[in-house]
């Protein structure tokens, strides 16, 4: 004797396929939502931010390497971006941002490439 199941006969009415399809679907979701939060592009002074980060350029420019790293600026807080060669220098365009008048905090995404 063999059973035929069929999406009818379940209590919900839904396939094992789909529910592991939508779990699958919102763990990518989220992975990818969790990137977008890290910088936020609504900034509320922009005038204020884009002397920010002028500021912050141009006290990273006086460290020869750290010259070309992204700074971006919103709402007080700095995202540094880019990659140097050791901690020292990752560290030090850190305490850098943080040293500029009018910095509220620094989100510091510099990687090293020692390459």
């Amino acid at each position: 004797m063999s059973f035929l199941v069929t999406n009818q006969h379940r209590p919900n009415g839904r396939s094992p396929a789909k529910g592991i399809s939508s779990l699958s679907g919102a763990i990518v979701l989220s992975a990818l939502l969790a990137g977008c939060a890290a910088l936020p592009t609504a900034s509320v002074n922009v005038d204020a931010d884009r002397t920010i980060t002028a500021d912050v350029q141009s006290r990273l420019a006086q460290h020869g390497n750290l010259e070309q790293l992204n700074v971006q600026t919103v709402n007080g807080v700095v995202y540094l971006r880019g990659s140097v060669i050791n901690e020292l220098e990752r560290e030090g365009a850190e305490t850098t941002a943080l040293a500029t008048p009018h910095v509220a905090r620094v989100v510091n995404t510099i990687s090293i490439d020692n390459g």
